[in-house]
């Protein structure tokens, strides 16, 4: 597993609607060009423009619930 995992929440539009997720892995550099290309048609390589992240660190299993709490949590600091 690499570190950072950045994840990208959606929330759902409704009270009973999912949320979306995309968690995304980072390529450390000097393995970027070495990267194989996915199998699976859900995973994908994609280039990021730099960019600054704001970040909250919580232990246990990011579970959904987690997610969203520690989201919100984030949001608040901010």
């Amino acid at each position: 597993m690499t570190a950072p995992v950045k994840v990208k929440l959606v929330p759902g539009d409704g009270p009973f609607c999912e949320s979306s997720f995309t968690m995304s892995f980072f390529v450390p550099l000097m393995y970027q060009n070495l990267a194989p290309e996915p199998t699976d048609p859900e995973v994908f390589l994609e280039d990021v423009e730099p960019f600054k992240a704001y970040v909250r660190v919580f232990g246990g299993y990011a579970h959904e619930k987690e997610m969203t709490e520690n989201a919100a949590l984030l949001a608040a600091d901010l």
